[in-house]
C-alpha cells in the first residue's frame, strides 16, 4: 500500500482538487509521512493486543506520549530546523518510531500476557474469515472516513484556497474533540468484550450506561465550547482574516450536532464487542458514509458552499438519530436477556 501510494500521490492530490499552490506542500508532507505508515499499522496493532490483554493504561501512555514528543518536535523540526512542512511530517514518523520501539520493549519482555512469534502466525481460513468478517465495519469506516476527506476537501476546492483551509481547521477542531471520546470507547472494549462473553448482561449494560454518561458529557461540553470560543480558537491556526471569517461559522455548523457523536461511538463499539457486525455497520457508516458522502458531492452544486456545511450537519444529526434509536433497542435486549439468566427467575431454564 505505502509503494502505490507513493507512485499515485500526485495524481491522488491533483483528483482532489489540490491547486498548483498547495500541491508542492502536500507532496512534501505526504512522501515523508508515507515511509511511516507501517509503522502506523504496527502500533496500531500492538495498541489493540495491550489492551485486549487489559492493559489499557500502557496502551494510553504509549500514545500520549508519542503525540507529546510530537508536539515538541513540530516547533523544533518545522521553525528551528527550517524544514517547514517536511519537518511536521518527519515529527509524526519520529513519534511513531518511539511508540513501536516501547510496544517491542513490551513484548519481547513478556509485560504482558500474549507472547509475540513468527512461529504463532496462521493462515488458517476459519480464523481469517472470522476475524475479517468482526472487522469489516471499523475498516469500512476508515475507508470512508478517507473518501469523506477526500470529497469535503473536493467540495471546498471548488471556492478557493481560503475555503480550504477554513475546513482544514473546523476538521481539526472537530478531531480534537472526538479523539478523547473515541479513546475512551477503545479503552472500554475489553470489559464489554469479557462482559459479553460471560454472559453477564447486567456487566455490559451497566458498563454502556457509564460510557453514555461519560462520552455524552464530553461531546455536549466540547461542542458548547468551541461555539462560544471559536473565534479566539480558530485564530490558533491562522491569522488570514479571510480564512478566519470563512472558518468561524464552518466551525459553528460542524459541531452543532457533535453532542450526538458520543452516542454513535458508544453504540459502534458495544455493537462491536458483542459481535453485532451488521447492526454496527449501520451505525459506524452512517457519519461518514451514506449519509455524508451523498450530500456533499450533491448540496455544494446546489446551494454553494452553504452545502458543505449543511452536509456535515445532516450526516452528525441522522447518525446521532441512527445510534439512538439502536442504543434503545439494545437496552432492551440486554435487560430481557439479563431477566432470562438469573437464577430464580420465572424464565430462567
Amino acid at each position: 500500500m505505502t509503494v502505490g501510494l507513493l507512485l499515485g500521490v500526485r495524481g491522488t492530490f491533483i483528483a482532489l482538487g489540490a491547486s498548483p499552490t498547495i500541491l508542492p506542500i502536500a507532496l512534501n508532507y505526504a512522501t515523508t509521512l508515507l515511509l511511516g505508515s507501517t509503522l502506523m499499522l504496527l502500533n496500531i496493532v500492538s495498541g489493540f493486543i495491550v489492551r485486549a490483554e487489559g492493559n489499557t493504561r500502557f496502551s494510553m501512555w504509549v500514545m500520549l506520549g508519542a503525540f507529546m514528543l510530537n508536539t515538541v518536535l513540530d516547533p523544533v523540526l518545522i521553525f528551528l530546523l527550517d524544514l517547514g512542512v517536511r519537518g511536521a511530517a518527519l515529527a509524526t514518523l519520529l513519534s511513531q518510531i518511539a511508540a513501536i520501539s516501547l510496544y517491542i520493549a513490551y513484548f519481547s519482555r513478556r509485560r504482558g500476557l500474549v507472547l509475540i512469534r513468527m512461529s504463532q502466525a496462521s493462515l488458517r481460513v476459519d480464523r481469517i474469515r472470522e476475524l475479517a468478517f468482526i472487522g469489516a465495519p471499523a475498516t469500512m469506516t476508515s475507508v470512508l472516513s478517507a473518501l469523506a476527506g477526500m470529497f469535503l476537501c473536493g467540495a471546498a476546492a471548488r471556492f478557493g484556497d481560503e475555503f480550504i483551509a477554513a475546513v482544514g481547521i473546523a476538521v481539526r477542531i472537530l478531531t480534537i474533540g472526538a479523539l478523547p471520546i473515541t479513546g475512551f470507547c477503545i479503552g472500554s472494549q475489553a470489559v464489554l468484550g469479557f462482559g459479553w462473553g460471560a454472559r453477564d448482561f447486567a456487566r455490559v449494560l451497566k458498563v454502556t450506561k457509564f460510557m453514555l454518561s461519560i462520552t455524552v458529557a464530553l461531546s455536549i461540553a466540547y461542542s458548547t465550547a468551541v461555539v462560544v470560543f471559536v473565534q479566539p480558537l480558530v485564530r490558533l491556526f491562522s491569522d488570514n482574516d479571510k480564512v478566519i471569517d470563512i472558518a468561524v461559522p464552518t466551525c459553528i455548523v460542524f459541531h452543532l450536532f457533535f453532542g450526538l457523536y458520543g452516542i454513535q461511538s458508544v453504540m459502534t463499539t458495544v455493537l462491536q464487542s458483542l459481535g453485532r457486525v451488521r447492526l454496527s455497520a449501520v451505525v459506524s457508516l452512517a457519519r461518514q458514509g451514506y449519509l455524508f458522502i451523498p450530500a456533499v458531492l450533491s448540496l455544494p452544486v446546489i446551494s454553494g458552499f452553504s452545502g458543505v456545511l449543511v452536509s456535515q450537519a445532516i450526516a452528525e444529526l441522522g447518525a446521532g438519530m441512527i445510534a439512538l434509536f439502536v442504543m434503545f433497542r439494545q437496552f432492551a435486549e440486554l435487560r430481557r436477556g439479563d431477566r432470562h439468566i438469573q437464577p430464580g427467575s420465572e424464565s430462567a431454564p
